[in-house]
Parts: structure tokens; sequence; C-alpha cells
């Protein structure tokens, strides 16, 4: 999987671009040195910098259009970036470890070509530093962020890490209420449900769900919770 963010660089390319092949008109003024940190100038510079992303993760191509209502020339014009204006985020593979938390590897190529191998540690599907989760790189003795690699997209990094989790596992109902099945990684894991849990900014140091037992396939799984409900009732 890969991710494309067009960085400062490449949004500098797209101001230059969009001065040099649009109409004074189109823009207002908002391109303009005295205005262009101006929230209205971000916006807009964030869709087109949007649209060319999208374009460019479908790799439905590496341009986007300028209409012919909108350029000096009168005819469709286009916007790209070079190399140095692209991040590049590549998810290569994930590993278990065997403390209910996984592990992403991403692999991160730059803008200007440089690639480095992070590992993302999670807790639920979620990055959660409160919860002792740490971002590892080859060569560091413990967690590292964004001012060790500034370089490199961390946000990003840690989405794209999230995101990788978050679609190996599956969440199923059980025949108890209170317990449900995690299936992932040829495992099933029985949890129950933290319902004090709210969401990893207004919930520290907790988990949205708790480790309970551990099976190989649903069938063990599945006694463990009749012999559960029978012993409760």
């Amino acid at each position: 999987m890969k991710t494309h963010t067009i960085n400062k660089n490449g949004m500098q390319q797209i101001v230059e671009q969009l001065k040099a092949k649009c109409k004074p008109s189109v823009f207002n003024g908002w391109l303009d040195d005295d205005l262009i940190d101006s929230r209205e100038s971000k916006e807009m510079l964030g869709a087109w910098a949007s649209d060319l992303e999208e374009t460019l993760d479908s790799e439905n191509g590496d341009e986007i259009e300028i209409s012919e209502h909108q350029t000096i020339s009168g005819h469709t014009e286009f916007i790209y970036v070079t190399d140095e204006g692209i991040d590049t985020t590549v998810i290569s593979r994930m590993s278990i470890n065997i403390d209910f938390d996984d592990t992403v590897e991403v692999t991160a190529i730059n803008g200007v070509g440089e690639t480095e191998t992070f590992h993302v540690q999670t807790t639920d599907g979620l990055f959660r530093s409160d919860l002792g989760c740490w971002i590892l790189a080859p060569g560091n003795d413990g967690d590292i962020d964004q001012d060790d690699y500034p370089f490199f997209d961390f946000d990003l990094i840690v989405s794209e890490a999230e995101k990788y989790v978050r679609d190996t596992y599956e969440i199923k109902e059980t025949a108890n209420s209170e317990l449900y099945f995690k299936v992932y990684n040829n495992k099933v894991e029985i949890v129950e449900l933290n319902r004090h849990f709210i969401n990893s900014d207004s919930s520290s140091y907790q988990t949205e769900y708790k480790l309970v037992e551990t099976f190989e396939d649903e069938d063990d799984a599945d006694k463990y919770i009749t012999e559960r409900t029978k012993s409760t009732k």
C-alpha cells in the first residue's frame, strides 16, 4: 500500500503553477505573498493537494486538470509535483507481538528518496502513547518522534499503521452480551467491552476491550463462552 502526501516543497510547486497558469481573477489575490498564509489560501491549496494525492494513490496518473475557463491560455492545463514535493509511505508487513499489542513495520520513503523503516506499536488498533506505545527504528535505543526524523511524516506513518492493524481483525458478538470475539492472525481472543471507554483522547490509560482468554479457533472459544455463561446463571 502506498500513500502520497504533498509536502511543503510540493505545496510551493502548486502555488507557482497556479499563479503561472491561472487568470488572476480565479484566486482574487489569495496566492499573493501577503495572503498566502491565510486560512482561505491554505484551505484552497489543501483542496488542490488533496485531489493530486488521490490521483497518485489511485495510480491513475500524476497530474490534475485546471479547467480551460480558469487558465490564461484558454486551454486545459495540468498541475503536477516532482518527486521532491511528494512524501510516499509504504506499508510493508505486520508482525504480531504476544502481549495483545500489534506492531506494524512501516517502510517510508520521503520526498528526496530517503528510506527508513519504523515499528509502530499499537493497542486496540491505535497508537497509544499513554499506554506505553512507542515508535521504534533500527539504530535507536528508545521511542522516536518527528524531531528525530524531520523529513518524514509521522502523522501519516501512524495513521497508516493504525488502519493496517484495524483491517486485520474482526470483532464479533457472542452468546454472552458482555463478551466478544476478536478474530485475527489465525487466533480468537475473547475480549470484554469497557463500557466506560469513550475514545482514546478522553479515556486516557483505558482500552476499549480487555483481554479475557485466547484460543486457536472459534469452536473452543464458543465452548468457553457457553461454560462461562452457565456459571453466571
